[in-house]
């Protein structure tokens, strides 16, 4: 088959049952190569992404937002022509054994903890020609590009059909907003050069039924990035982050199926023209080895100093045998601590420590440049994000993990911003990580994320299992940093500020009472 250059790819996100023994639900996007003069079509298929295994295909029917009347939904019955496993593509399944191994699982079918291959790229067609074609009704579905590349904090938007089970006009053609925080495989293992990612991870809420739903370039529909895959979870409970699987991972994936769907020779993919936002390249990974490696983050605070916080490094500082080292990503440098570099814990009531580096370790860090404090009053509600190699950290990371939120509350005690509580996600690992502002000027250093005891249902045993909420951050501002930084010798932190840290109340209740007549 030739590449038809004078044709265009068009989308439209569907819906996906298969009403075997067990039903399942997914959802995807019909892509159709046509003229857009004469209307010839040249391929017509739905694709999406599937967890289930061979004998759950049954019964497969389909159906868009078009279909909706008042009182019904038209459902188009269809098979299952191909389906490939995801993990044919080398490099994806490399990354799916990797987070294996560091405790994580594929929701919905667990499937990095189990077996990959359920994992699949599922092509479906109606059952003839005219259902296909009747499937959008009378609407023309959009154009479509399918993006190369793409870069952490881009917005993207989702259209899938959770819970298509439940009530499939009340949850169709569902929209999720949120931003890419992380970039799989943008460069090669073995000679650090990039390469096309094999996906992104996410800060978009997984829902049922939502693998294989398009993903887009929020601002730019047609700009597509890739399908949702799953939703990647660390199995203790620390957090999860959303797949999606990159359009060059699923072309190459289907090339094999070239003959077979007559698709075109040559997938279309383009980069990206828009620019990567200046995140600061000043967060880092530290990393404190005693038997087994823990990691946190760090933040160059001035030239040849880093700032984390006292949990972080505190095992390294009480025991300077044990191996510390800061990864200086995206470059794949390390420094290792030593006694020459200087651990400063200004106030051991604060969870707070600065770096003073040696003169050896200050020469190779020097590429960098320090953060960018802000100057500016921090308000409740203002836009901000978190940087810090939080969840899980590799040694091919080239960025840390990008989160979005806002500023919850500043608590000010005598003058001085005291803490900061934001909905930028933190997790394991995220600890000495930045919270800056969208001006990318640093404002805080995240210190925790909140654990609430998990809710006991009527008639269960009362247990203590604490329940991780990533996305209520704490962090030290920056103004409390800098009183440290400038009385590191002989601090004056006020007694109401160790009260706050330790979470007891700085303040008085007060009931007032309705005036007496």
């Amino acid at each position: 088959m030739d590449d038809h250059h004078d044709f265009q790819w068009y989308s439209c996100p569907v819906a996906i049952r298969f009403n075997g023994d067990v039903p399942v639900g997914l959802s995807g996007a019909r892509l159709t190569l046509s003229h857009p003069e004469t209307a010839v079509v040249a391929c017509d298929y739905i694709v999406s992404i599937s967890h289930v295994d061979d004998t759950a295909y049954d019964g497969c029917v389909v159906t868009s937002t078009r279909q909706y009347g008042t009182s019904a939904v038209e459902w188009f019955p269809a098979s299952v022509v191909a389906r490939v496993p995801l993990t044919d593509d080398v490099r994806l399944k490399g990354f799916l054994d990797f987070f294996r191994q560091h405790g994580f699982y594929l929701n919905p079918s667990q499937t990095v903890s189990e077996s990959d291959d359920e994992l699949k790229v599922v092509v479906i067609k109606t059952k003839s020609p005219r259902l296909m074609l009747n499937l959008t009704g009378n609407a023309t579905p959009k154009p479509i590009r399918f993006a190369m590349d793409a870069h952490v904090g881009d917005g993207i938007s989702i259209r899938s059909f959770p819970f298509n089970f439940t009530n499939a006009v009340l949850f169709g053609d569902f929209l999720s907003k949120g931003h890419l925080s992380f970039v799989v495989g943008s460069r090669s293992v073995s000679t650090g050069k990039p390469r096309f990612p094999v996906g992104y991870l996410t800060d978009v809420k997984y829902l049922e039924n939502m693998s294989g739903a398009l993903v887009s370039a929020t601002g730019n529909p047609e700009l597509s990035h890739g399908l949702v895959m799953g939703q990647l979870c660390k199995a203790n409970g620390d957090g999860d982050l959303l797949w999606v699987v990159s359009w060059p991972t699923i072309w190459r994936v289907l090339s094999r199926l070239q003959g077979q769907l007559h698709l075109p020779r040559n997938f279309p993919t383009e980069k990206s023209t828009i620019p990567p936002l200046p995140y600061p390249r000043s967060v880092f990974a530290l990393m404190v080895t005693d038997g087994a490696t823990r990691w946190g983050s760090c933040v160059l605070w001035q030239e040849g100093v880093l700032v984390t916080n006292q949990h972080v490094i505190k095992d390294y500082a009480l025991n300077r045998r044990i191996e510390a080292k800061v990864a200086l990503i995206p470059s794949h440098q390390f420094i290792r601590l030593d006694d020459d570099d200087e651990i400063i814990t200004p106030d051991p009531e604060l969870d707070l420590s600065f770096i003073i580096l040696s003169p050896r370790n200050r020469a190779i860090v020097a590429p960098w440049t320090p953060i960018t404090t802000s100057t500016t009053e921090t308000t409740r509600g203002q836009p901000v994000y978190s940087l810090s190699f939080g969840l899980v950290y590799s040694t091919h990371q080239t960025a840390p993990l990008v989160s979005q939120g806002i500023v919850n509350t500043v608590y000010t005690i005598d003058d001085i911003d005291a803490m900061m509580v934001t909905s930028a996600r933190c997790w394991n690992g995220s600890s000495g990580g930045g919270l800056f502002s969208a001006d990318h000027e640093f404002i805080g250093l995240i210190s925790s994320n909140a654990e609430v005891r998990a809710p006991v249902w009527v008639g269960q045993p009362a247990h203590e299992r604490l329940h991780k909420l990533p996305e209520l951050s704490i962090a030290l501002p920056v103004g409390l940093i800098e009183y440290c930084w400038r009385h590191r010798v002989q601090p004056r932190v006020p007694s109401s500020v160790h009260r706050l840290w330790q979470l007891l109340p700085s303040h008085q209740d007060v009931v007032v009472a309705s005036p007496k007549l």
